[in-house]
């Protein structure tokens, strides 16, 4: 009987006798085999040659093969299963975290529009210089809708944040005062969508109701110990919700909430957010072990 009948794929058995040729062994070489009933068996052979002298003299055949072979196909099976398992929980924590972020999208378009509203009764001549930075922000949201990346560089963030800044300074002008202290790592480090935007948000809306003015917000990041830190901090006191708003965009800790858990299906374990309230000032601290990510 002929054993290549046996494999379900004759090239491997073509495979497996040129490696025993050249190196006279195999090990944990795998291979598929076909039972008569049409079932597949995945299996491992470890084996080894053996010659004869006298005949390798006359015509270098090999007298026999012998070795091991290890059927692993509930193995296989078990970790295909799993695999496929892995992959429904990374396709539904995906799902989970975009319609997270698509939720925090209305919060900042719906801040804009009021801003064009109240410009246009008072200085319209300033909606032009409005509307071209509200265009980088939804460019950048279309972007990613279409790319569908869950991490990015924060560059390329600070960039829509800078957008939205602008947007406030030309509605609040000398009262709000923005700093940045980004290093260079810093930004070419990645981050989550709309990591950095609602804290801003944040800090100008609730800052702008508790602070003396001129608001102060200060955004720094950093990178220490493999760990990109990300503080907002503005001068005001903490605000735990905004009791004259029944949207529930409008709500810090729903933001917050928002945030948190987009860190924890990226990130697992190696995030956190904590906040600090001192002498007048308001701090939200990210950390993220960056280059860390379940998804």
């Amino acid at each position: 009987m002929n054993a290549s009948i046996f494999y379900d794929d004759p090239a491997q058995r073509a495979s497996a006798l040129n490696i025993l040729d050249k190196e006279g062994k195999l090990i944990n070489y795998e291979f598929r085999l076909k039972r008569f009933n049409g079932d597949i068996r995945y299996c491992l052979i470890n084996a080894r040659t053996f010659k004869d002298e006298i005949i390798v003299n006359f015509n270098d055949e090999y007298v026999y093969i012998q070795g091991v072979i290890t059927d692993i196909t509930e193995k296989r099976n078990f970790e295909e299963t799993q695999f496929k398992i892995q992959q429904a929980e990374k396709l539904a924590m995906q799902a989970r975290f975009q319609s997270l972020r698509h939720q925090l999208n209305p919060h900042f378009l719906f801040n804009s529009i009021n801003t064009i509203d109240a410009m246009a009764k008072t200085k319209p001549k300033e909606i032009e210089n409005l509307l071209q930075k509200l265009s980088i922000y939804l460019r950048h949201t279309i972007m990613e809708k279409i790319n569908k990346r869950v991490v990015y560089p924060l560059k390329e963030e600070v960039e829509v944040v800078k957008a939205y800044i602008d947007i406030e300074k030309i509605r609040f002008e000398d009262i709000l005062e923005i700093n940045f202290d980004i290093t260079e790592d810093a930004m070419n480090a990645t981050a989550p969508d709309m990591v950095l935007q609602p804290l801003v948000e944040n800090a100008i809306k609730y800052g702008m109701q508790t602070s003396k003015m001129p608001l102060k917000v200060l955004i720094n990041a950093n990178i220490k110990d493999d760990k990109l830190h990300i503080k907002v901090k503005n001068s005001g006191k903490w605000v735990e919700h905004d009791q004259n708003s029944g949207n529930i965009f409008y709500e810090r800790g729903v933001g917050l909430q928002n945030l948190q858990e987009r860190l924890n299906i990226i990130y697992g374990n190696n995030s956190a957010i904590n906040i600090n309230k001192s002498d007048g000032w308001v701090a939200v601290n990210i950390e993220i072990k960056w280059n860390f990510i379940l998804i």
